[in-house]
């Protein structure tokens, strides 16, 4: 490898090393091999008595020393002493370095220059089968190090590099360790600096039977783990000071007396929880007889053992005693006949640390376990992870009594509302400025005692019984009958409604005329959007909006009309219920009947709302993939059966189901889009709420913005400066969308060209940056600038003159010219006489939206030709041609007879061949740096190592790279004596 001479960063590599004679040179020759040209390789040697030496002196670059030492702690200190390079590297006499290894680090300190740590990905060598297995390592911070349970942790040694700074800072290693003075000293670092990760493979770690690991026997680090995990556990601002896991066993006296041997399974049991490699626990043996307490004796555990003594053991007695007793952060209660699956709890135990709100996991096929049903009398055959959280005491408390309650609250409970209490309790809590009543509709047959006693402890609920199986909706439907309310509010039993979030519902029905529903901003455990509304598309399809996302993005913290919402949180007025009939039974039984009510409540003049400000978070925990397909097969089947009933409706209010109208579709119906350009946002002094006139003199921003909602536009405000928190508040309640902090215009107006029917531009320096934009990437919407006050004279300043230059270029490229006095027309005729302008003064200062339309010959409505058959279009054709452009005269003008490859096998490698197919450009196969794939068959083509690039110099390949890494891949190239165009080209579209 060729290496930039400009290079300025020099390696240290230091190895310990003890009668390792068989594998040194191997690691000597991987160092030289790097071809790297500043490092140095010293070697601190323990007395060998075997070839090591003889091996040594035959290396003139390596420094080494050979005397005796206190272990392998003690050599590495002696190494790093006597470096004196800018990155640390430490490899053991039995491993070795990948090729390119150096190059890779070094490019990644360079790129990431804040970056103190860099790891990599190691090979795992077994010598006895020649075996070589991929081992993977992670970003880490100090928590993640922390917990040297999971996969990756610690990260493996010879693929991890440090800057020398850290010497300083963080010491030298712990002499006393044998086995894990890397990790104790990874942990040290890890509490300053977080370990970065790239994902090239940089070394080899050997196993063979002279190594510490042995063929990977890891039981000896285990205490040693340990140790240093408590050391450090302090530390952490995520676990707990007690102990991390409570392990609970329940022990019948009646069966210990029957089967002899239950007290042998016991002490199996219990030595395979502390034999195993994390061991911050306490173990509960729950039993209702004090003759066992000799038994504990016998077990042998450095884990503490404590019996709990219960009058009988039972399901009620045993979640009892974990509710009182235990201290973990997670309840574990062991399978009695299978063997630990380490695994399996290791994962679920981070799981439960890192999102509080998960609830609980079984081992029966390594799944989360959505229902609680499990939580009955522990399973022998199964065995259980649980958060603490699930066993607190329950306090009692008292609905509120009211005799004509303006509110209903309804509450389906089945087998799964494993969070009733907490949900009952957030109603509690958080419901105000309102008289309400609770209803909980209940499956027919309950026998999760958590539900029981939740319902147990809670006075002035209304419970209502259901006498046959029900589904959610069903429930729905019959907690409404019951219900004398004003308004209807339905909720999960897995939703905790937040501060305000009832009041804020309750008022948009009195700030929004005509509104029948209004739902909240959903966000899950995790602090991400479960959903912000719904899309209903006209072929009956439901999307859910935001899920996944940031719940603080703009497009989801305006008020919008919606298509759907979720029922797992909604206020419904009662009146519009009555009206549209309810749920439709027919629909109940096809699960479809809350969008059926949507559209019933749409085609009866109904407004349906969602509400930013309302805010409930619904402690959702994610299934199985299976659980995922058989959901979204439900979704299409009801979609059927919502587009027979609703058909034409659908056609006429709902958008075609495109990714690329998505931003359009998630606000109702077929609206005109404006987007409106300014440099800030200077509200009519004192607005209003939504349904007040404006009634300043001049068109201020807020009487654009109203008069534009009033006649049925939705709004985008892009802005450089973001107002005040009252302006945006009071844009946000006019269902104005505020955008700000913009890092691309281009790419914003990329994937936004399709979305607007017209562009207002309000400042002028600001417009003309991006009118440039405006035109090419949106060539058939409108645009408007909007004249300011200012007239800038003929004989003007420099800096005047600067602002009648940009208003000569936006009267000359916009469609029209809205100007607010006399003056300003002139001035804007004198620019140019052919100009297009319409004057809007007046004593309300609002603008004539319909006059303003027949301007730009684009009629009422203002929305932009056929948007369906347009999507089309833009979906395949413009993506198509405009590729074309880039791309055709490079790949038939210099590929000739030469292989092509396409570089990428993600999302741009499949577009890129569907373009080259089209084109009828041969396409060779595909290239990818990730080894997994390597052989595989891609839409019929092979997939190669990307490393051919370098080996095929007789025909030079021509390469077209379809991937999001193109700049990396470039500079590969070209590294690689390939010239741009000549050799190569992108595909522009995956940067």
């Amino acid at each position: 490898m060729d290496y930039k001479k400009t290079t300025d960063l020099k390696i240290s590599v230091i190895t310990p090393s003890f009668n390792q004679g068989g594998y040194i040179e191997h690691t000597i020759k991987s160092v030289l091999n790097q071809n790297y040209p500043d490092f140095e390789h010293i070697i601190v040697d323990g007395g060998s008595t075997d070839n090591t030496i003889h091996i040594l002196k035959k290396y003139p670059h390596v420094r080494w020393i050979s005397e005796s030492d206190k272990g392998q702690a003690d050599a590495l200190n002696k190494g790093l002493k006597m470096a004196n390079g800018d990155i640390i590297a430490w490899i053991n006499s039995d491993d070795y370095y990948c090729n390119n290894a150096f190059e890779s680090v070094t490019r990644a300190f360079k790129t990431i220059p804040e970056a103190k740590v860099i790891v990599g990905e190691s090979y795992f060598f077994f010598e006895s089968s020649s075996q070589l297995l991929k081992g993977y390592n992670r970003e880490l911070d100090f928590e993640g190090l922390l917990r040297f349970w999971d996969g990756g942790v610690p990260p493996t040694q010879p693929s991890l590099f440090f800057k020398s700074e850290i010497i300083k800072e963080c010491g030298y290693l712990d002499i006393t360790l044998n086995y894990t003075m890397d990790y104790e000293y990874w942990l040290r670092i890890g509490r300053k600096y977080k370990f970065y990760h790239i994902p090239s493979f940089l070394s080899v770690y050997r196993f063979h039977g002279n190594s510490k690991s042995g063929f990977m026997e890891w039981s000896p680090f285990f205490p040693e783990y340990n140790e240093v995990y408590m050391r450090y556990k302090s530390f952490s601002s995520i676990l707990p000071d007690n102990p991390l896991v409570t392990v609970s066993i329940p022990l019948e006296g009646t069966k210990a007396n029957l089967e002899k041997g239950y007290g042998a399974e016991l002490k199996e049991v219990v030595n395979q929880i502390t034999r195993q490699k994390m061991r911050d626990m306490e173990i509960l043996i729950i039993t209702d007889s004090a003759g066992h307490i000799e038994l504990f004796k016998e077990i042998e555990t450095e884990i503490p053992v404590r019996p709990v003594i219960v009058d009988a053991v039972n399901e009620k007695t045993f979640y009892e005693a974990i509710s009182k007793e235990a201290k973990g952060l997670a309840v574990y209660i062991p399978s009695m006949k299978n063997l630990f699956h380490f695994q399996w709890f290791s994962w679920a135990l981070t799981e439960i640390i890192m999102k509080p709100m998960t609830s609980c996991f079984m081992d029966r096929d390594n799944l989360y376990y959505n229902g609680i049903s499990a939580l009955s009398f522990p399973d022998n055959e199964c065995s259980l992870l649980l958060n603490r959280s699930l066993f607190k005491q329950l306090e009692t408390f008292s609905f509120p009594e009211a005799s004509s309650p303006e509110l209903s609250i309804i509450l389906p409970v089945t087998e799964e509302s494993i969070f009733l209490y907490d949900s009952l309790r957030s109603i509690f809590a958080n419901v105000a400025f309102t008289t309400y009543e609770v209803i909980a509709v209940i499956d027919v047959e309950i026998k999760n005692p958590l539900i029981s006693a939740s319902l147990k402890t809670i006075n002035n609920i209304i419970l209502i019984t259901l006498e046959e199986e029900m589904n959610f909706f069903n429930a729905c439907q019959q907690g409404a009958q019951r219900a004398s309310g004003k308004y209807l509010m339905f909720i999960r039993g897995d939703v905790l409604v937040q501060p305000m979030c009832v009041s804020f519902m309750k008022s948009t029905f009195n700030e929004y005329k005509k509104t029948g529903a209004v739902g909240v901003k959903l966000v899950n455990n995790e602090g991400r959007l479960t959903e912000a509304g719904e899309i209903l598309w006209n072929d009956g399809e439901v999307w859910a909006y935001g899920t996944r996302d940031e719940p603080e993005e703009e497009k989801y913290c305006f008020v919008r009309e919606v298509d759907a919402l979720s029922m797992n949180c909604i206020m419904i007025d009662r009146a519009a219920w009555d009206k549209c009939g309810g749920l439709n039974e027919e629909c109940i039984q096809s699960d479809c009947a809350d969008i059926d009510l949507f559209c019933a409540l749409r085609k009866g003049g109904y407004r349906v709302i969602y509400q930013p400000d309302a805010v409930a978070i619904q402690l959702f925990m994610e299934g199985s993939v299976k659980d995922f397909n058989c959901k979204y097969s439900v979704i299409r089947k009801n979609s059927l059966k919502i587009y027979d009933k609703w058909k034409g409706y659908l056609k006429e209010n709902h958008l075609s189901k495109e990714p690329l109208l998505l931003t359009r579709a998630a606000r109702h119906g077929r609206r005109p889009e404006i987007l409106i350009v300014t440099d800030k946002i200077e509200l009519a002094e004192n607005p209003g709420p939504i349904n007040t006139e404006p009634v300043n003199d001049l068109p201020s921003l807020h009487n654009i913005i109203y008069s534009f909602i009033k006649n049925q536009w939705n709004v985008s405000v892009s802005t450089l400066v973001l107002p005040d928190n009252d302006t945006l508040s009071a844009l946000r309640k006019m269902s104005a969308e505020i955008i700000n902090n913009i890092d691309d215009y281009e790419d914003f107006l990329d994937e936004r060209r399709f979305l607007y029917d017209l562009v207002w531009i309000a400042d002028r320096g600001f417009g003309m940056s991006i009118l440039h934009q405006l035109r090419s990437l949106c060539g058939d919407m409108k645009i408007v600038y909007d004249a300011p006050e200012t007239v800038i004279p003929e004989n003007s300043s420099k800096e005047e003159d600067t602002h009648r230059v940009q208003d000569t270029y936006l009267v000359n490229s916009s469609d029209l010219i809205v100007v607010h006095s006399d003056t300003v027309k002139n001035y804007i005729t004198g620019i140019d006489e052919n100009a297009k302008i319409h004057s809007s003064h007046g004593k309300t200062g609002q603008i004539d939206v319909p006059a303003l339309l027949s301007h730009l010959d684009i009629g009422d409505s203002g929305v932009r030709g056929d948007v369906e058959s347009l999507s089309r279009w833009m979906g395949y054709n413009r993506m198509q041609l405009t590729f074309k452009k880039y791309l055709l005269s490079d790949v038939r003008e210099y590929s000739g007879n030469r292989p092509v490859y396409i570089w990428g096998t993600g999302k741009g490698g499949e577009e890129t061949l569907r373009i080259l197919e089209s084109m009828a450009v041969n396409v060779s196969g595909f290239l990818d740096s990730n080894s997994d794939k390597w052989g595989d068959m891609m839409f019929g083509y092979k997939v190669y190592p990307s490393y051919i690039i370098k080996e095929k110099k007789q025909i030079l390949p021509y390469i077209v790279i379809g991937s999001m890494q193109r700049e990396e891949m470039e500079h590969q190239l070209r590294e690689n004596g390939f010239k741009e165009k000549t050799d190569y080209t992108a595909n522009v579209f995956t940067k």
